[in-house]
């Protein structure tokens, strides 16, 4: 199905009166951190709602609410943008972030935190917007390409950065979530010391479920996959560390050694993926990531280093799966279906990553800690297990065209913009040498 309309901010007018490279410096160093707030937020309400006594069920839900909002605010963010620019929704919206991470301590009730998570996310899907779209409007067309990925990496980094700082101070006093608002606060200045050349305009875009669908459904069951698994990592991975004993400081080496092994086996994979048929290096990632969870759920792993080995290894093979599906999606799109199919493709993830954290606290509700990895090998076993029938089933696909791997973000459909552009001149630029579209009947969509 055709959801209505979703928008994507574009630039009103080149931005040729600002130093470019120190605009988008400032846009990088608000996205580090905000990534390393909003990634310790997350850990630190994970680990708190533990310690009050929530049931693990709930602390699923708290830690979803979190993308539902961040769908809504992916696709309403950018009205505000339209309306009073960059600069001042993203004060406003980082404001509110800042505001409702220490507005869990005013109120420690289950249903209370599910609403402020619901706040969050919406502002956190905001506030990327914003970046992304002042990324589109200040990046120079020869460096797209570069910025997108960097920006991809910074933002996965932030993430796994800011988790050793769990070992400062408890989860059960008030100094994280303070920490938290300082880090969001302070990701305000370099966007309000940066200069733009105008306020950004709209455009109305559709989200195309269907043609996303039609273009791989390899892919599209892929990404879904890869967003509840991620989700739930990163979500209940620090309750899952703390029933296993592990102190703050261990558990956020655990979940920053998870980040290290994603950007660790991005660009090998992603390499590999570029050579040889993609599904073949998904299908041995999902293998790998079964086993380690396995490995994990059957071991009852309890020492700080072996969860941090597990956890590495983990990252290196899981995390990296969303942009090899994304890829290979776009082999199959044309460069004007790519935007409209990476939205559709971003909720894809997000109903994933909503559903990976409630799936989680069920999981360990009924299992014990190991619940989680169980819930990991199932997603994953029954992936990889998919993966090969399809592979064996079909053992070669046409493609329109061979897409270069890219780091893609896994924010908002805004940013895609970028790739489009750098696409669109690479491809006048073969001329004769593209691929012919592939026919329907030859098409992964089956």
């Amino acid at each position: 199905m055709d959801t209505p309309q979703a928008e994507t901010a574009i630039p009103a007018a080149p931005l040729a009166d600002q130093n470019p490279i120190a605009t988008i410096a400032a846009i990088l160093i608000a996205v580090f951190l905000l990534g390393t707030g909003t990634g310790l937020q997350g850990t630190v309400i994970s680990l708190r709602a533990g310690s009050e006594g929530f049931s693990e069920f709930m602390i699923g839900i708290i830690m979803s609410a979190y993308f539902f909002g961040f769908i809504a605010g992916s696709l309403l963010g950018v009205r505000f943008i339209g309306s009073v620019g960059y600069i001042r929704t993203f004060a406003g919206f980082a404001s509110i972030a800042s505001a409702v991470a220490l507005a869990h301590l005013l109120v420690i009730d289950p249903f209370a935190w599910t609403v402020l998570r619901v706040i969050h996310g919406l502002c956190t899907a905001t506030l990327f917007v914003v970046v992304e779209s002042w990324l589109n409007a200040g990046s120079p067309a020869r460096s797209r390409g570069r910025i997108l990925s960097l920006y991809s990496l910074i933002y996965l980094s932030s993430m796994g950065i800011g988790q050793p700082l769990l070992g400062l101070f408890p989860e059960t006093g008030f100094q994280l979530f303070v920490l938290v608002s300082i880090l969001v606060s302070v990701s305000l200045v370099p966007i309000v010391l940066a200069n733009t050349g105008g306020p950004a305009v709209t455009e109305r875009r559709p989200l195309n479920i269907r043609r996303a669908l039609q273009a791989s459904t390899f892919a599209s069951v892929g990404i879904l996959v890869a967003g509840i698994s991620s989700a739930a990592i990163w979500s209940i991975g620090p309750r899952f560390a703390q029933l296993s004993g592990l102190g703050s400081s261990d558990i956020g080496v655990f979940m920053l050694v998870i980040s290290l092994g994603a950007l660790v086996s991005q660009a090998p994979l992603g390499y590999l993926s570029d050579r040889i048929d993609r599904r073949r290096v998904v299908f041995v990632g999902s293998l790998l990531g079964t086993l380690v969870a396995l490995g994990v759920a059957l071991s009852g792993a309890s020492s700080a280093i072996q969860l941090w080995v597990l956890g590495f290894v983990f990252g290196a093979f899981t995390m990296p799966l969303y942009s090899i599906c994304l890829a290979y999606a776009n082999d199959q799109l044309d460069t004007s279906e790519m935007v409209a199919a990476s939205g559709a493709y971003i909720i894809f993830y997000a109903v994933g990553s909503a559903l990976g954290p409630s799936l989680s606290g069920f999981f360990i509700g009924f299992f014990g800690p190991s619940g989680l990895f169980i819930l990991l090998a199932l997603c994953h076993g029954a992936f990889a297990a998919w993966s090969i029938a399809r592979v064996a089933r079909r053992p070669s696909v046409r493609l329109a065209h061979k897409e270069r791997f890219h780091p893609w973000p896994r924010t908002t459909a805004t940013a895609f913009r970028l790739i489009r552009k750098v696409n669109r001149g690479a491809r006048s630029n073969r001329g004769k040498l593209q691929i012919r579209p592939t026919p329907a009947s030859d098409a992964d969509s089956v």
